[in-house]
């Protein structure tokens, strides 16, 4: 009884039996790399030569293998990687979505709420390194122009032209005196391409009261009466105060002013100045050479007789204001000096010295 062996081709034409451990099979593709040609055995001693199947470039290790008497391939080390593509950008109003950029590896775009997807929404890297599709946009939405209702009209935020806006974009209705509006008065253009319900211009009698006084500040021309709606009054200081806050209120529809008056008694107040001067004493070689001095910083603080908290803002110097429309106009006057028989004559090192001046109104 004998075992079928497996048989080779020679050049002849003719076939040679051979023992299976005389032979070794053709390589599997294996970790992105194959055998050129399409033989299938190949005898012992044979070296045969690896290559990067498309879509794997080598990063490492050597092509070749040998065909052992054992019937088995020496150890591959050809080392192929996966080829990259490159990182992809979000688009504009958009998100891209991805777990990797190598070969084979797909990716998908998505669109933020109100903005349309105008491209191909999915790509694959192809074994040049390239995207399959170009990078999609996201354009945004678009609404019709809204209604306007009777008596009434609509600032828009910006200018465009066309009888379409895009997403986002909206406007303030206003009614025409005395018509009062009721509902929504900012419409904006929503994801769905629709906008809210229009309000309603109706008539009714709205009125304001007697605007109230401030404290050192007196009222432009006005008239102990009520104030019909959208009617306005002007405020101003007398001397030597200054208007802080809106120099104009007007009457509003829910028969308020705006905007809104501060309306608390006036603050007895004593500002403070601080000046923080920083005085820098740089290596001097001549026995009466001047210091350089300059003013570093600044700080103003308002000191309250009667306890109203101050507000504070961060500037170019830091100032705190208190809530209160008028207020003084002060002059300020920094005293200092410099003794010269107190600046050392020498100095080997440069060093700074830090004085405090009051200056009170």
């Amino acid at each position: 009884h004998f075992q079928r062996e497996p048989h080779i081709l020679v050049g002849n034409g003719t076939f040679r039996v051979r023992l299976r451990n005389e032979i070794c099979p053709r390589p599997p593709e294996e970790d992105g790399a194959e055998v050129d040609g399409g033989q299938l055995f190949f005898e012992r001693g044979t070296e045969i030569s690896l290559s990067c199947i498309q879509g794997y470039t080598p990063t490492g290790g050597s092509r070749k293998i040998i065909c052992k008497s054992t019937g088995e391939w020496t150890e591959r080390t050809l080392k192929c990687s996966p080829k990259r593509c490159p990182v992809p950008n979000s688009p504009q109003n958009g998100k891209v979505h991805f777990n990797g950029i190598t070969y084979k590896s797909d990716i998908s775009y998505s669109c933020d709420e109100g903005y349309i997807l105008h491209g191909v929404r999915s790509s694959w890297c192809l074994h040049t390194g390239q995207w399959s599709s170009p990078q999609p946009e996201c354009k945004p939405v678009t609404c019709g122009l809204p209604v306007i209702p009777p008596y009434a009209k609509i600032v828009y935020d910006r200018q465009f032209k066309g009888d379409v806006v895009e997403f986002g974009m909206g406007g303030i209705y206003e009614c025409r005196p005395p018509m009062i509006l009721h509902g929504n008065r900012r419409v904006t253009c929503l994801a769905d391409g629709t906008w809210l319900e229009p309000p309603e211009c109706k008539r009714e009698l709205v009125t304001c009261p007697h605007p109230p006084a401030i404290e050192n500040g007196f009222l432009s021309f006005a008239e102990a009466r009520e104030y019909g709606y959208r009617e306005r009054v002007r405020y101003g200081c007398i001397k030597p105060y200054i208007l802080y806050g809106a120099m104009e209120i007007e009457c509003t529809e829910t028969g308020s002013w705006s905007p809104d008056m501060w309306t608390g008694r006036g603050v007895s107040y004593m500002p403070l100045l601080l000046g923080l001067l920083e005085w820098t004493w740089a290596e001097s070689r001549h026995r009466h050479q001047t210091p350089r001095v300059h003013l570093s910083r600044v700080h103003f603080l308002w000191s309250l007789r009667r306890g109203s908290r101050p507000s504070c803002c961060g500037l170019s110097v830091w100032v705190c204001l208190i809530s209160q429309r008028c207020r003084s106009i002060t002059q300020w006057f920094v005293f200092f000096f410099l003794q010269p028989n107190f600046i050392p004559m020498n100095v080997s090192r440069i060093s700074n010295k830090w004085f405090y001046i009051l200056a009170a109104s």
